[in-house]
């Protein structure tokens, strides 16, 4: 079965029929979304899809997308469904869909279900039933071995202790082989019945063969009781070794956690200080900080330009004026070069013009004016001027074309917030322009600090999903009993040894007191037949047991190959050990371990190297199923590797891509935060992948963090 595209619409999160994806056939697909994303109901959307129970009908309702119901009226229709192409010796198509209806303002009732699928046999498409198609391609066995969500459900054998019942069973002849041992153990011990009977019939031999049956009860007896201790023994060892990794794990997290407490708690203060410096009120400030000033100097540069100009308009207007009625000599007293016009008559203004001649200096150009000399009487003749056209300013209306003076007070404006006022408010910009400067300096770093501190307690969600609901408190309580479960695994490892010889001593005893009474000779022809047919179904049943035991041994020796050697690809350069397998002959369950190439069991291998290692073996049994079925199966994965660093992702990532293996992984790795943008975008290393890469993100245009109808998912195709 090779997954080649998936539509879904209106399933929570993904509204509308615009969330298409298309799968690469013979590698790696990644869907890339954030914490909230909508990555878990992409994954959950397939679960549906994929379910024949019907157990999940009574929660369909909740699959509907709260955005679509908040644009229906009532008695609007829609549907929600899931449609998947695939190809399964032939091109294949499944749906699983359903109607519903709006009936209130807050409430809506499913109309119909349907869950039906096609095939093409090249000319046209047959419908079937989709439980039909479902299970004749993607079985619920098959699904069980290519579905994972998240990384506690990577260690299948630690997860459900039937596993590699279920594999042999499945992938493996054990079970036509079981049917045979079970069929020769039934005749087996019918021809020793009938044997001992007629043994028992001899008087020279039925006191011995009442004896040695009596024996063989007795064996028979004590090896159940022991093989119900070594199981008793392997559970309690199980148990005790489950609790003793979680508590050693637990201690290397506790170990983890401090750290991060101690950089989240580093950020915080480093947050906290930034915030302190750009806790500003804007709005007060612009006025009670003056900030409002920052544009002063630019405006008040244009406002003297505007001024400038107005005044020389005023100017040539005025002696247009004059000249129209006919003041000819008053015009050729002030005349000027030609497109040139004279300062107005208050430029000095009278209080610098009284100044200048006491102190006999035009503090314009800045040379000395003695009285008597030019430049003297002129600044006398320039005061007479101010005076006479103050008085002038009282005449009526009709001797000038303006009737007001706003031009002049402009001047006088520009002239009064000029000079030293002007160099203080430009020296007050240059203080305020800093001090925006600062604030922006230390929001960047403060966003900086933020997105470490959010790295940071992101880290800690991933290091406490790790621990199935401990909290952090039982981490500290849980590091106090390791020594004591320690002594309580060793114990029963200690027993399970004893008991083992025991069990082994038994099974001797039990075929040398089975030889012994098939020896027994009482001359008898009917004896000797039925002890000879006894033994011809001993060695046949054994022949089965130990085919049967060669055929485990084969398929976990096979199993474990392909782990390896996919353990070896998956961890690029890094140190990845050997997988070993050690099963359990009594409960048939099997604990998945790594060691050295020096034999040294490595006991706390880190997170990364555990999902590395689980991901092999999932990998390892997914080419197992394709040899046996002869057709390939897809492997889907949600957040596989929270665990993983940035360096290990991406290299985890580009070694995926490369194997010929249909993957889907559904994963917040290979983003990154920009604190300029505040968002999440595609690493630059994800481009360098040649698989296909989507990313799911959350619509923010009119998203509110309260109203679950404002959720939509945006699903983008990157490359």
């Amino acid at each position: 079965m090779i997954l080649k595209e998936l539509e879904i619409r209106n399933f929570r999160s993904y509204y509308g029929n615009e969330n298409r994806f298309e799968f690469n056939p013979t590698g790696l697909t990644l869907i890339i979304g954030d914490n909230g994303d909508g990555k878990t109901t992409f994954f959950e959307a397939l679960e549906w899809l994929f379910d024949t129970t019907g157990l999940r009908e009574k929660d369909e309702i909740f699959n509907i997308s709260e955005m679509r119901k908040s644009q229906m009226i009532v008695g609007d229709e829609d549907e929600v469904r899931v449609t998947i192409k695939f190809d399964h010796e032939g091109e294949k198509e499944l749906t699983k869909a359903f109607s519903f209806r709006k009936t209130d303002a807050n409430a809506v009732e499913i109309v119909s279900r349907e869950f039906y699928g096609y095939r093409f046999n090249g000319i046209e498409r047959e419908q079937i039933d989709g439980r039909q198609i479902l299970n004749s391609c993607f079985d619920a066995e098959i699904r069980r071995y290519s579905m994972f969500k998240g990384e506690t459900q990577l260690d299948i054998f630690h997860e459900d202790t039937e596993a590699l019942k279920r594999l042999l069973r499945t992938f493996s002849d054990i079970t036509r082989l079981d049917k045979f041992a079970e069929l020769t153990l039934s005749l087996k011990e019918q021809a020793s019945k009938a044997h001992s009977n007629e043994l028992k019939k001899d008087k020279k031999t039925a006191q011995e063969a009442q004896r040695l049956e009596h024996v063989l009860n007795r064996i028979e007896s004590e090896i159940s009781d022991t093989r119900r201790q070594i199981k008793d023994q392997e559970e309690n060892s199980r148990v005790y070794k489950g609790k003793l990794d979680k508590m050693v794990d637990n201690r290397e997290i506790k170990e983890k956690l401090d750290s991060i407490n101690e950089r989240i708690k580093d950020y915080e203060e480093k947050v906290r200080r930034m915030r302190s410096y750009t806790n500003v009120d804007f709005n007060t400030s612009l006025l009670d900080n003056q900030w409002i000033l920052c544009a002063y100097p630019k405006i008040f540069e244009e406002f003297k330009k505007k001024v400038s100009l107005f005044s020389k308009e005023r100017r040539k207007q005025h002696d247009e004026y004059l000249i129209e009625k006919g003041k000819q000599q008053q015009l050729a007293a002030l005349a000027l070069p030609e497109g040139k016009t004279k300062l107005p008559w208050f430029v000095p203004n009278e209080e610098y013009l009284v100044e200048m001649i006491d102190d006999e200096c035009c503090k314009v150009c800045g040379r000395p004016a003695p009285k008597g000399s030019e430049a003297y009487e002129f600044m006398v003749q320039k005061l007479q001027e101010a005076l006479k056209n103050r008085q002038k300013q009282q005449k009526t209306e009709d001797e000038d074309i303006f009737k007001f003076n706003y031009v002049e007070e402009l001047q006088h404006l520009s002239i009064s917030y000029g000079g030293p006022k002007e160099r203080s408010v430009a020296n007050r910009t240059d203080t305020i322009q800093q001090e925006l400067e600062f604030i922006a300096d230390r929001t960047k770093e403060m966003q900086k600090w933020q997105q470490a501190l959010d790295d940071a307690k992101d880290e800690k969600s991933r290091t406490l999903s790790q621990l199935n609901g401990i909290s952090e408190e039982d981490i500290n309580r849980s590091a106090k009993d390791v020594r004591d479960f320690m002594n309580r695994h060793e114990s029963a490892q200690q027993r399970l040894g004893e008991l083992r010889v025991i069990l082994e001593g038994l099974r001797k005893e039990k075929e040398e007191t089975e030889s012994e009474l098939s020896s027994l000779d009482t001359g008898n022809k009917e004896v000797t037949r039925l002890g000879r047919i006894h033994n011809i179904f001993d060695h046949i049943y054994k022949a089965f047991v130990s085919a049967r035991e060669t055929n485990r041994k084969n398929f976990i020796s096979h199993l474990k190959t392909l782990s390896n050697k996919y353990l070896a690809e998956l961890s690029g350069n890094d140190f990845h050990g050997i997988i070993e397998m050690m099963r359990s002959q009594e409960t048939e369950s099997i604990d998945v371990v790594l060691r050295s190439e020096n034999g040294t069991i490595v006991t706390s291998p880190s997170e990364s190297q555990k999902t590395t290692m689980y991901m092999a073996v999932l990998f390892a049994i997914a080419k197992v199923t394709a040899e046996k079925r002869e057709t390939e199966y897809p492997l889907i994965f949600d957040a596989p590797t929270s665990s993983f660093g940035q360096m290990k992702e991406t290299e985890f990532y580009e070694i995926i891509n490369k194997i010929q293996k249909q993957c889907v992984i559904v994963t917040k790795d290979m983003l990154e935060f920009d604190a300029a943008t505040q968002k999440s975008n595609i690493k630059s290393a994800a481009y360098s992948l040649s698989c296909p890469i989507y990313r799911i993100e959350k619509d923010r245009v009119g998203f509110n963090k309260n109203d679950l109808s404002t959720i939509r998912v945006r699903t983008t195709k990157i490359k």
